[in-house]
């Protein structure tokens, strides 16, 4: 674990090329500062491709280094992935519903990404959710159409935690998807 220690863009980069974790499955930089550039030095490197879970929470990248990840060849094994607390937005959710390198995702953590309704909805026209399970999206501005759009979505077929904690969500919108 590498959280919170400063470990910034180019320490990312120093640890993508570094041969000698080439058997990694477990990456936490949560805290780091993290940008865009340390996001695609992750998705470029030849040395992670056995990484199976992710954790780079609490950072400041956004929709681009999201784009990266989702279109990089050495994320594929990814089932678990901390995208929480960084500026993803409806760009980042659109780079993550069209995603091929994340057909393996099992949990997906998306709080306090600023989503709002029109990044969940570029989430749900995404095609690649068929592994999740896991599915948080805690404090996003979502509302009562958002749980309209999840209720009728049928992209999520094995999903058995959606974590909607702290949105704008009326008892209406319960009731509306019974």
């Amino acid at each position: 674990w590498l959280d919170r220690n400063d470990f910034g863009d180019k320490g990312v980069e120093l640890l993508s090329h570094t041969k000698h974790l080439s058997s990694l499955q477990v990456l936490s930089l949560a805290g780091n500062k993290l940008t865009d550039s340390a996001l695609s030095s992750l998705a470029s490197s030849k040395n992670l491709t056995h990484l199976k879970r992710l954790f780079i929470q609490n950072n400041f990248f956004g929709s681009k280094g999201v784009h990266a990840l989702a279109k990089s060849e050495t994320m594929v094994s990814l089932e678990i992935l901390y995208l929480k607390q960084n500026q993803l937005r409806i760009n980042g959710a659109k780079a993550l519903a069209n995603a091929s390198a994340f057909q393996n995702l099992k949990e997906l953590y998306l709080g306090r990404t600023q989503l709002g309704n029109d990044g969940l909805a570029q989430l749900c026209n995404g095609e690649i959710w068929s592994s999740l399970v896991t599915l948080s999206l805690a404090q996003n501005g979502l509302d009562d159409k958002s749980v309209k759009m999840l209720a009728e979505t049928e992209l999520f077929p094995k999903l058995i935690t959606l974590d909607l904690y702290n949105n704008n969500i009326s008892d209406g919108a319960v009731d509306a998807i019974r």
